[in-house]
C-alpha cells in the first residue's frame, strides 16, 4: 500500500501547459446498474464532470503502473504496454500510434505531402504519391516505403509491418483487404478515388448445414 501511495504523489507533478478541461458523461450501467463513466454525451447536464488532462494523466500513470496478468496461479505485474482488452488499451494504442506517425512525418520534410494512410489500431494501408517517369520521385517513393517498413522506425517499441498482397487490374484499379473491408482504388483525372465494400465472411455454425454470409 505504501508503494501505491507513493506512486499516486510522484504523478502528482503537473504539467507545464495551461490547464484544459475535459468534461466526461456519467451514466448508469444497464446491467450492473453502477454508475460508469464514458467520453460519449449524455442529455441530463447535472450527469457532466469535469476532469482536467493533469487528472487524465494521472489516471493513465496509475492504469500503467498496476497492470496485472494472471497465469493459472501466478500473478505477473506487466512492465511495458497495457494487456489488450483492458479499458486503455485502445486508446493507448490509438495514441501510442499517433504519436509515432506524427514524429515519422516531421522527418519527411516537404515530401510529407506525398504520404496518405489510414489506420484502424494497428491495421494500417498506405499510399505513397511518385511523377510517374521521374527516377528521382520513384526513388523518394520507395526510401519512404523502406523507412516505414523498417523496424522499430516508423513506429517505435515493437510494432511491425507486414507488407499483405492486393489485387492490381489492367485498367489500374486495385483491390485491397483491410480492417474488415475491401477498398477498391481508381485513378481519375491524375487524384486517387477510394470507395469501400463490406467483407463478407462465411462461418459455419453449429448444426447448420449450410454456411451463412456475414457482412462485417
Amino acid at each position: 500500500m505504501r508503494s501505491r501511495e507513493k506512486s499516486i504523489q510522484q504523478t502528482q507533478t503537473k504539467t507545464t501547459h495551461n490547464p484544459k478541461y475535459i468534461s466526461l458523461s456519467k451514466s448508469v450501467d444497464p446491467i450492473t446498474h453502477k454508475h460508469v463513466i464514458r467520453w460519449s454525451h449524455t442529455k441530463e447536464p447535472d450527469m457532466y464532470i469535469n476532469a482536467s488532462l493533469d487528472d487524465i494523466l494521472t489516471v493513465v500513470d496509475i492504469d500503467l503502473r498496476y497492470t496485472y496478468q494472471t497465469r493459472g496461479n501466478d500473478i505477473f505485474l506487466q512492465t511495458h504496454g497495457c494487456p489488450i482488452g483492458g479499458y486503455l488499451s485502445a486508446i493507448y494504442a490509438n495514441v501510442k500510434c499517433a504519436f509515432d506517425e506524427f514524429n515519422f512525418m516531421k522527418t519527411l520534410g516537404s515530401i510529407k505531402s506525398r504520404v496518405y494512410g489510414i489506420r484502424q489500431m494497428d491495421d494500417l494501408i498506405l499510399w505513397i504519391a511518385y511523377e510517374r517517369g521521374n527516377p528521382t520521385s520513384i526513388q523518394e517513393a520507395r526510401t519512404i516505403r523502406k523507412r516505414i517498413l523498417r523496424y522499430d522506425n516508423a513506429y517505435k517499441g515493437g510494432l511491425e509491418l507486414e507488407v499483405q498482397d492486393y489485387e492490381m487490374n489492367v485498367d489500374g484499379t486495385s483491390k485491397h483487404k483491410f480492417a474488415g473491408t475491401y477498398i477498391w482504388t481508381r485513378y481519375v483525372n491524375g487524384k486517387l478515388h477510394l470507395e469501400c465494400e463490406p467483407l463478407k465472411i462465411k462461418i459455419v455454425l453449429a448444426n447448420s448445414p449450410q454456411p451463412l454470409q456475414i457482412s462485417s
